[in-house]
């Protein structure tokens, strides 16, 4: 049995018939928020009273909604909305620091040319001159933007002669929404239903720590994994090494280094011979039935049968794929293996919901390396980095920094960093906790972004 998966001949079943076939029925209706923006006008301040303001966090795309608590006029704490129906009142660690970013004494306190203060009317004169300057020769480089921050880019990077935006994010999910578009026709991450699951199969997705939303991931998580009427349902890591959540698993099966596709598709061949559904797909998966992958994943065929079986009888199931399958050269075809799994067993719909919505913005390791390519090459005369610290984040074998010398680089940001003291031009932004914004982090869900507090008066800064 071949170690790994053929892509070819994966993607060459899944282009027959998965996008139309898999796909169908996956559509629900979006949910409608009313968010708690507008505070009431009938009171009198009274000082030392805590007072809470209803915004969206901006530490990544999930865009929980949070409760921020304030006396005095100065934000004091950050917890979740308790009406917004992602978080529905948790936040994570990385939500309730970002409070840091607010108060943190390293912020930019005024612009910066080479290195030096200058006012913001000076520096707004060299923004503009170097706009002109560089006309048509203009990059953007910043975090995706799910609200209407990335058609208004769009839109200006149109207004002066064309530019290219490129996404910059660490925490990508690139290899899924590969998988997804291979699989179901779609780019876009759906919703994962883990209250509606009887069993829970987990290929090394650690998506109660930084997979996808994990605040929502971790809430319902608990509801599927609760006692209910004597009863839990089960929850299974499969993958080679245990991580923080896997140690929440009722079992965890211990597997060969990136073998996971392998034993996804051993269960879905299993499932799919069972219940006879997803014809094209037979002879594909006959390649991998449990006794023909034993040996390359280390996991008995007896043992895949079961799984088989417990997903059949305790179903609708829930099979997960990602974790450090996404940094594999095999990431796209392990998560269209996990993808084919959730199929056959009928967790579309169910577990796994698609909704009417745009894919997420997102940017390839490809579209990195082209734009250093573009930089070294002098095809970019100005490149604007917006809140991103490539220059610290990207592997030094890219060559990122030593490209920058071949533009000029204006950085918008309102924290000191590797970046900022690499550009020409600094100019300091004001924080998600005094400044408007909106996010759409899915479908029917469009949350708003207001200033909770005044600017703080020690930062000479402005909103992006």
């Amino acid at each position: 049995m071949k170690k790994g998966l053929s892509r070819r001949n994966l993607f060459k079943y899944m282009g027959v018939g998965g996008a139309t076939a898999v796909v169908a029925g996956c559509e629900n209706n979006p949910e409608k928020l009313i968010p708690m923006l507008v505070p009431p006008t009938d009171y009198e301040y009274t000082p030392q009273t805590a007072y809470q303001y209803m915004t969206t966090c901006r530490e990544c795309d999930a865009a929980c909604g949070m409760m921020i608590t304030t006396r005095e006029h100065r934000a004091q704490k950050a917890e979740g909305n308790p009406n917004h129906p992602i978080n529905q009142g948790t936040l994570c660690a990385r939500g309730q620091a970002s409070m840091q970013s607010l108060y943190n004494p390293n912020r930019h306190a005024y612009p910066l040319a080479d290195g030096k203060q200058i006012p913001w009317k000076e520096g707004m004169q060299q923004f503009s001159a170097i706009i002109k300057a560089a006309s048509g020769a203009i990059a953007y480089l910043g975090k995706p933007a799910s609200g209407s921050e990335g058609r208004f880019v769009d839109e200006w990077l149109q207004a002066v002669s064309g530019g290219q935006r490129v996404n910059f994010d660490l925490l990508t999910q690139n290899s899924q929404n590969a998988a997804n578009k291979i699989s179901f026709g779609r780019a876009d991450i759906p919703e994962y239903a883990f209250e509606e699951a009887g069993l829970v199969l987990n290929f090394s997705a650690d998506f109660l720590e930084n997979w996808g939303n994990s605040v929502e991931n971790a809430r319902r998580f608990a509801d599927m994994h609760s006692y209910k009427n004597g009863k839990k349902n089960r929850f299974i890591h499969i993958s080679p090494h245990v991580s923080l959540t896997g140690a929440k698993s009722d079992r965890w099966i211990v597997i060969n280094p990136g073998t996971e596709g392998l034993v996804a598709l051993a269960i879905a061949a299993v499932i799919r011979n069972k219940n006879d559904s997803h014809k094209f797909l037979k002879n594909y998966l006959a390649a991998y039935s449990p006794e023909k992958v034993s040996e390359a994943t280390g996991v008995p065929a007896k043992v895949m049968h079961e799984l088989a079986a417990d997903a059949i009888k305790h179903g609708p199931l829930l099979a997960l794929g990602g974790g450090n399958v996404s940094a594999t050269d095999q990431s796209v075809e392990t998560l269209v293996a996990v993808n084919i799994l959730n199929a056959v067993s009928g967790a579309l719909d169910k577990t796994v919901r698609f909704y009417d919505q745009t894919a997420p913005e997102s940017s390839t390791h490809q579209d990195l390396t082209k734009l250093v390519s573009d930089l070294q090459s002098g095809k970019i005369k100005l490149l604007i980095i917006d809140e991103a610290n490539p220059v610290y984040a990207l592997p030094p074998s890219m060559g990122f920094k030593k490209a920058l010398k071949n533009a000029f680089v204006v950085s918008i940001a309102s924290q000191q960093s590797e970046t900022t003291n690499a550009a020409n031009l600094v100019l300091p932004a004001l924080t998600a906790y005094e400044s408007w914004g909106d996010a759409f982090p899915r479908s029917g869900v469009s949350s708003i972004q207001q200033p909770v507090m005044a600017p703080v008066n020690n930062f000479d800064a402005k909103a992006r």
